[in-house]
């Protein structure tokens, strides 16, 4: 039983990651809320029977080092910020758009937790970085769909967001899996068994979605994006036929994992050059950068120094030659190139001008403990110049993780939230878990993640990898520790207690969040009754009194303004939509009196 429950939890924590292909369009904020509401019950599931398991068997218990304290007093500290902000219960719950808050920390803590003490060998982690690899494959193939134009890019234009809606987020998270996979590479020698298994579950993944993706009525697919179909198909099938091929040479079999590490390292590249986003990218430049110049100074291996030392010059001659060419005619029709071209120190009329000081200024007015998650909205409205009108209307986030924590947490939040930086770097240059290439590439993974967070706020799946990052240091700080998983040692009561804690807790934390989603994406879709069954599932929205209500109020004020410009609406029900418009925004006005955009 002990085993059973060990190995339910990491089927848990390996199966994780594949919350970035969620995206059910039945959903109000599809991209962000089905993933976010998975990972919660995902999380709530695992640290429970994690519970059951260190209950049993005193070797899964917290190790209380400095890493695990600093992540316990920053979600400490988060919690104090956001109980004593403008807007508590937002701070805590946050809102569909975003699906951040305390509730997002907390859960973030929890996996860290069951992370670091069930994954505790190196073992463990490979095949969760295999997993990683495996469910970012089939990432990849539909993201050359999106490329090929026969999937739709969410955002609009030509910057490919796969299965995350914003090329941002992909951005980070192809970074994240680049540093990962390298570390795979670099540290299992090539294991051609498995990556030729990642490679072949992603592919075939990838075209079963593909086959019921084409057979539903109406969706567009092209001669291009068949010939992907195939070889998702003829990959996979190679991989497989080296995976378990008896009559393929060791050689050629290390031959092949070369091949297969090389062409999806390659294939994150090109998906991210095509996100066009300029912080990650350059964070992924400046993180080989001090990945190579790490080892080009540290190893003792001849051979690795001088690969250091090429990968350093091949740096700089790439980043030279680009600065050189950056007013070709090339480099300026290009809708990539072009945005890395127009890169200056000059930021006067970029928003990021204009947010960066606000965020300042509202530490300064309250520099212990912030404005609470979520709280940049009242520092925006308060500093807000009009030098800005030309920038979107509203900023909830100062596009920046540091200065969103310096806003979010004040001081202590903000410095609680570096030291997880500051701790993971010493315990690996401390740890002698890893060796000198997984220190590089680790390294290089932290400081290229640090840099681009600098110009964007992060999201689920950047806080999921980066949590991971935590995790795996955490875990390979501590030595391999040994469980004993003979006997039936899970206390049944206790297993059972567990199981009910799981339910009563994803029932209190997710039911009417989920179900107040689903109502309201209805009301804002066109329904077989007419307009008065939207209002009638509108109020039902409402009603549920969860953390989506203000999104609902103000729903429930554009879909009214369509209607009462429609000729084909009677006046009947226009009158019920501007007197329910009235009565709810005086509701939210009573709730949230200090918030300028409920009054607009």
């Amino acid at each position: 039983m002990n085993a059973f429950v060990k190995n339910l939890v990491k089927s848990i924590i390996f199966a994780l990651p594949a919350v970035a292909l969620v995206a059910p369009m039945n959903m109000f904020f599809p991209f962000i809320t089905g993933k976010a509401f998975l990972f919660r019950v995902a999380v709530e599931l695992a640290f429970l029977l994690y519970i059951a398991l260190a209950v049993s068997d005193k070797t899964y218990r917290p190790k209380w080092d400095a890493l695990t304290i600093a992540f316990a007093i920053f979600t400490g500290v988060a919690f104090l910020a956001d109980i004593f902000a403008l807007n508590p219960g937002k701070a805590l719950w946050s809102n569909f758009e975003r699906m951040d808050g305390f509730v997002t920390v907390i859960h973030l803590f929890l996996y860290f937790i069951v992370a670091s003490f069930v994954l505790k060998s190196r073992k463990d982690w490979k095949v969760w970085m295999l997993s990683v690899v495996a469910i970012s494959v089939y990432m990849l193939f539909f993201c050359f769909l999106q490329l090929a134009g026969e999937a739709k890019i969410n955002q609009g234009g030509v910057r490919v967001d796969g299965f995350l809606g914003n090329a941002s987020y992909l951005a980070v998270y192809l970074l994240f899996h680049f540093f990962f996979l390298l570390y795979l590479w670099l540290s299992e020698k090539a294991d051609f068994k498995g990556i030729s298994t990642s490679l072949a579950v992603g592919g075939f993944g990838y075209a079963i979605y593909y086959l019921w993706r084409i057979s539903h009525a109406g969706v567009l697919h092209t001669n291009l994006g068949l010939v992907i179909f195939i070889a998702s198909l003829v990959l996979s099938g190679g991989a497989l036929y080296f995976r378990f091929s008896e009559r393929i040479s060791d050689k050629w079999r290390s031959i092949f994992a070369h091949i297969v590490y090389g062409a999806i390292a390659t294939s994150y590249l090109v998906v991210l050059y095509f996100t066009a986003t300029r912080g990650a990218i350059l964070g992924l430049i400046g993180g080989v950068f001090a990945g190579a110049l790490f080892l080009a100074f540290k190893s003792e291996d001849t051979r690795t120094r001088n690969v250091g030392a090429g990968v350093l010059i091949g740096i700089c001659v790439l980043v030279g030659g680009f600065y050189l060419a950056k007013d070709s005619s090339f480099v300026r029709n290009s809708p990539v190139l072009s945005r890395f071209a127009s890169l200056s120190l000059d930021t006067k009329g970029q928003a990021r001008n204009y947010i960066w000081p606000m965020a300042l200024q509202g530490f300064t007015e309250r520099p212990v403990l912030g404005w609470g998650q979520e709280g940049f909205n009242y520092v925006f409205q308060k500093y807000y110049v009009p030098e800005m009108f030309t920038q979107e209307p509203w900023f909830d986030r100062a596009h920046n993780s540091f200065l969103d924590w310096l806003v979010a947490g004040g001081a202590l939040g903000f410095l609680s939230y570096i030291s997880l930086y500051i701790i993971a770097i010493i315990f690996l240059w401390r740890s002698g878990e890893f060796s000198l290439k997984e220190k590089a590439m680790l390294l290089a993974l932290i400081l290229a993640y640090a840099f681009q967070s600098l110009f964007i706020f992060d999201n689920l799946l950047s806080y999921i990898f980066f949590v991971s990052f935590l995790s795996l240091i955490a875990s390979r700080y501590q030595k391999e520790v040994s469980h004993q998983d003979d006997g039936n040692k899970v206390n049944m009561p206790v297993f059972a207690f567990c199981v009910a804690g799981f339910i009563v807790a994803m029932l209190l934390v997710n039911a009417k969040g989920y179900l107040q989603n689903t109502t309201l994406i209805r009301a804002i879709s066109q329904q077989k009754m007419g307009v008065a069954e939207n209002l009638t599932l509108f109020k039902k929205a409402i009603s549920y009194n969860a953390f989506g209500t203000i999104e609902a109020r103000e729903h429930l004020v554009r879909v009214s303004f369509e209607l009462i410009a429609s000729s084909d609406v009677s006046d009947a029900d226009k009158i019920a939509f501007a007197n329910a418009v009235v009565e709810e925004m005086g509701n939210q006005i009573k709730d949230t009196p200090n918030d300028t955009r409920t009054y607009l």
